[in-house]
């Protein structure tokens, strides 16, 4: 797969995680969660790889997947802890990767 295609399933993802965040449901939040986690971590080790020559980009790429996986890790932590004020977060954060995803893709 590609960048483009991690990218693909990871906006998927997010629109499925909205949905679940809007009506507050419990039911497979920790299940997408996971998943967006797990096509994350790909999208940004093949994005890291398209970046291999240019080190300050690499050095973004590394910083912006730090920063989302700390935040995945966490609703999920929260949401298992039984903090249910988390939908709130997560809908911020999924919108502002989400826009973040597709002025991504206009650009290539």
């Amino acid at each position: 797969m590609t960048t483009v295609n991690y990218r693909e399933k990871i906006l998927e993802l997010i629109n499925n995680l909205q949905e679940i965040v809007d009506s507050k449901s419990e039911d497979n939040f920790l299940d997408l969660l996971h998943r967006m986690l797990y096509y994350a971590e790909l999208y940004f080790i093949e994005k890291s790889l398209e970046y291999q020559l240019d080190s300050q980009k690499k050095a973004q790429v590394k910083e912006e997947r730090t920063d989302v996986v700390k935040k995945l890790d966490s609703f999920g932590q929260r949401f298992s802890m039984g903090e249910k004020n988390v939908f709130g977060d997560v809908k911020e954060f999924l919108h502002q990767w989400r826009e973040k995803l597709e002025k991504e893709a206009q650009a290539t």
